[in-house]
């Protein structure tokens, strides 16, 4: 219950944290950064940008370990506050494209899904509702539960 009060206050705070990562990033090449982002996206199954020191990222790596899935995980730094100016450029791109700067943000099968409690929307939700592992089976992030699903499955975990 913690964990959804304080992603609702996050989400109270939204607009102020978009503006607030466009100004850490300063100036920087929003094309360039934009190209990174869809490479990154495209890398793998599931990609997940977090914060190392965020215990919403720590849970949500912890869901998708829980559940087997072959995810990427790209930090932006250990907090917002501490990100260097690649990280804040990535953040406020993130921002500007899916419109949440928090993070997790997770994306499944090149798909934003959101973050940990919320978003589009949001992978506890995926998974109270049931879809978590059939959206990861699609974007080929488990393995198939077919004869040779083991053999197919790619398995480039990367915690």
């Amino acid at each position: 219950m913690p964990m959804k009060m304080a992603s609702f206050a996050t989400g109270i705070l939204r607009p102020f944290f978009v503006v607030q990562a466009a100004i850490q990033a300063g100036r920087y090449d929003k094309w360039s950064v934009r190209a990174t982002i869809e490479a990154d996206i495209k890398s793998a199954p599931v990609v997940i940008y977090t914060y190392e020191w965020s215990p919403f990222s720590a849970e949500a790596k912890k869901l998708l370990d829980s559940v087997g899935a072959d995810y990427t995980e790209i930090s932006l730094g250990y907090e917002w506050f501490l990100a260097t100016p690649e990280q804040a450029a990535k953040r406020a791109e993130l921002g500007a494209l899916y419109g949440r700067t928090s993070m997790p943000h997770v994306f499944i099968g090149g798909k934003s899904v959101g973050g940990l409690m919320d978003g589009d929307p949001g992978l506890v939700p995926l998974k109270e509702t049931g879809e978590l592992e059939d959206s990861l089976k699609q974007a080929g992030a488990l393995p198939d539960e077919g004869l040779f699903g083991f053999f197919l499955y790619s398995g480039d975990h990367q915690p």
